[in-house]
């Protein structure tokens, strides 16, 4: 239906209403050649399209699809990478974060993937930053979850601060319960439960009380820390690391 004061258009909305709109002037549209083909097609396209750009990444064998894609999501800058299923394969075998044995196959994976990674934004120290910040988008997700990290040093002090964040450059707003239940887990298995209630701490943390909760590990003179991010509404991961 046409947008109106009564209708106002959502995001849905705007996306399909531009994809159809694609394929009308002609832009790597779809001919239809078979009776049985219509406009559903067309509208079935542009809404996996829209469900795609809540993901890291559209999967589609289509050329016509893919091209129209990506040029939505370069309009509405939609971070979402439009692969092919070959691509996709190459992807995730660079993307993937192998499984870790123990704490210290955790803290070297965390400088390798941090030093892999790409600088994105540096802030210098100032009123409201103790140290300089350094924003870098990894290559490799940290625990198969995390995909940026701000690197600190604290110089005088004699530690390094690695804070792990799940950033969103798409349409998606939210990360599912089994995802933070399984990075939750995974920590566990690698630096052990510190003898809490283990059930009761997991499913407050993921399902009811988030925000009042968090899970802490030391080791030596460092320290590990998962925690939720009430504005980002998502949990982070820091790691401080005492220099020799």
């Amino acid at each position: 239906s046409a947008f109106n004061d009564s209708n106002p258009p959502n995001k849905f909305m705007v996306f399909n209403t531009a994809y159809t709109m694609l394929d009308f002037l002609g832009y790597k549209s779809d001919k239809l050649p078979k009776p049985t083909d219509n406009l559903q097609n067309i509208t079935n396209d542009g809404e996996h399209a829209f469900y795609a750009a809540h993901c890291d990444y559209f999967v589609v064998g289509d050329k016509k699809l893919m091209t129209k894609a990506k040029v939505l999501y370069s309009k509405y800058k939609i971070n979402t990478k439009v692969v092919s299923p070959e691509e996709f394969i190459e992807i995730v075998g660079k993307v993937c974060h192998p499984s870790i044995v123990d704490l210290g196959n955790l803290v070297g994976d965390a400088f390798s993937i941090l030093n892999s990674g790409v600088l994105i934004e540096y802030i210098p120290k100032s009123d409201n930053y103790e140290t300089d910040v350094y924003a870098i988008e990894l290559q490799t997700h940290f625990l198969n979850f995390f995909n940026y990290v701000l690197y600190q040093q604290y110089k005088e002090e004699g530690f390094d601060v690695l804070t792990f964040r799940r950033v969103f450059k798409n349409y998606s707003t939210f990360v599912y319960h089994t995802e933070v239940e399984r990075l939750i887990r995974e920590c566990i298995r690698i630096l052990g439960d510190n003898g809490k209630d283990l059930e009761k701490d997991i499913k407050e943390f993921v399902y009811t009380n988030p925000s009042k909760n968090k899970f802490e590990w030391q080791y030596g003179d460092g320290m590990i820390m998962i925690a939720y991010d009430e504005e980002l509404n998502r949990p982070y991961f820091k790691l401080v690391i005492k220099l020799a």
